[in-house]
């Protein structure tokens, strides 16, 4: 098998070519595998680690860090088992995709799975050749009819209506680009995230005043509680609960968002555990993932912010969560004498030190060895190192150094309301609504230093990316539609790298 050097590209499936010019190339590539006397086929190795690549907006001129994809084919050949091996079922999997094409039938990636898996032909391996197929036609893989899987939630707050335009039936849309459904996400419910969103619209975006990403799909039923709750900055909150690692709608669904005109000014901030697995999946919602590396310009949200959870606040809560339960035990005991609140005072505090002694000491908390790969992964791919991930940064340190696993429901383990009162101040803080918070003040699992120095670094590094510009505005629309010879020519006045951008 040889390799040739390939280029960085980009595939949006809103871009995808008609569908008799795909099923021309889908026949050549099959009879090119039925002429087994050439003894050869070039494929894409997408799943190769020499085709992805972190670029850093600075030597790149694209608007954000982002994941790339490198077109570098290999050609394989009969002569050798294993390659041969390669070809059978590659063939397999492009017979199937042709006659669903045929037939104009959608599939998941998991149905074709459910179809050819098989001892010899296992669900990872129908991924990764379907990738090839796609990469090796110039196509995004939904063109294939290979739809995605949506798990993603999103809570939409009262009074605000997210208006999407879907694609039903993607091979249908490959042969009328107008076909689309629309879809209504009504304010005050939590509905699945739609999948294959051609585009949206928010109507009353002036009552979003954060849209607030999180791993848990089962937040939803609090953020749906907080706006029954009578008290200053319970509400307005769009929320998308991702449910663990992102699903590709879910990503798309975000990024869409944080283009919006009327959402420019909206804090874009991700609330999750405090491991490196969670912060992973933040780096995958703002930069793109190395496995889906082809579609990276459409799928990321630069301006998406971490919050926490951080060691700081979970620290403060055994310092200074009893004096909150002190001052609401004074309403409900007005004449308890000052003996009688120190003794209160006493008790309470040894109680929540208990609690988190035990939270802390946990099996669950403790760092293990996939972790430790993870964060192995985080720190030598760079993708904390820009200016506004640097807090972040710190605290994957901080767990790599002996530090232990939070999740954010142990701030429930201390008050009833503990989740939804620190994201309350955590964005008032972003937004500078300090004087409108309720008299007792700022809750005390707050930590408004950190949140401060993310929201300046978040800042620093959108400054220093000049989003506004009208040259790097020109850039990303080059880069999007995959000819982006504005980058290419930045790139080699840098000497940067030597493949160049198509």
């Amino acid at each position: 098998m040889t390799s040739t050097p390939g280029t960085y590209f980009q595939l949006n499936w809103r871009d995808m070519p008609r569908i008799r010019a795909m099923q021309t190339t889908l026949v050549d590539i099959l009879t090119n595998v039925d002429s087994s006397d050439r003894g050869e086929l070039e494929v894409c190795l997408v799943n190769s680690k020499k085709t992805k690549s972190f670029v850093d907006p600075t030597v790149s001129g694209l608007p954000s860090k982002m994941w790339l994809q490198s077109r570098e084919t290999a050609t394989r050949t009969l002569e050798n088992d294993k390659q041969a091996e390669y070809i059978a079922k590659f063939y397999i999997i492009a017979r199937f995709i042709s006659r669903k094409m045929d037939a104009r039938l959608p599939s998941t990636n998991r149905a074709v799975g459910y179809r050819l898996v098989s001892k010899l032909m296992k669900q990872d391996t129908i991924s990764r050749m379907i990738k090839d197929l796609a990469l090796t036609m110039n196509v995004h893989p939904y063109a294939l009819g290979i739809v995605p899987e949506n798990k993603g939630r999103v809570y939409v707050p009262d009074g605000v209506i997210v208006k999407t335009r879907t694609v039903g039936n993607i091979l249908a849309y490959a042969e009328n680009k107008g076909s689309h459904v629309l879809l209504d996400l009504q304010g005050g419910e939590t509905r699945e995230v739609p999948r294959l969103i051609h585009s949206l619209q928010i109507v009353k975006p002036e009552k979003i005043r954060a849209v607030i990403v999180c791993e848990h799909r089962s937040m939803s039923s609090q953020f749906e509680e907080m706006e029954r709750i009578e008290e200053p900055l319970m509400d307005g909150f769009l929320v998308l609960m991702s449910g663990g690692f992102s699903d590709a709608s879910s990503k798309e669904f975000l990024s869409l968002l944080s283009q919006l005109d009327n959402l420019k000014d909206t804090p874009f901030l991700f609330m999750s555990d405090c491991d490196p697995h969670a912060i992973t999946i933040f780096t995958n919602f703002k930069f793109g993932s190395a496995c889906r590396a082809y579609e990276s310009s459409h799928t990321i949200c630069p301006k998406l912010m971490w919050i926490g959870l951080t060691h700081a606040q979970y620290d403060v809560i055994a310092d200074k969560w009893p004096e909150q339960l002190l001052k609401d035990a004074l309403k409900l005991r007005p004449n308890m004498s000052k003996s009688d609140q120190a003794t209160f005072l006493a008790r309470e505090k040894e109680h929540v030190r208990t609690k988190g002694a035990k939270v802390k000491a946990r099996p669950t908390a403790q760092i293990n060895k996939a972790d430790r790969d993870r964060m192995d992964h985080l720190f030598k791919a760079g993708l904390l190192d820009g200016p506004g991930e640097q807090v972040v940064k710190a605290q994957l340190e901080a767990l790599r150094d002996g530090g232990h696993k939070l999740s954010v429901y142990d701030l429930d383990t201390f008050n009833t309301f503990g989740v939804l009162t620190w994201v309350r101040d955590a964005v008032a803080g972003v937004r500078g609504e300090y004087a409108e918070l309720p008299e007792q003040g700022v809750d005390p699992t707050f930590d408004e230093t950190f949140v401060q120095q993310q929201f300046a670094a978040l800042r620093m590094s959108q400054t220093s990316m000049d989003p506004e510009s009208q040259a790097v505005r020109d850039r990303a629309d080059a880069f999007a539609r995959g000819n982006p010879q504005i980058i290419s020519n930045s790139r080699k006045q840098r000497g940067v790298v030597n493949a160049e951008l198509l």
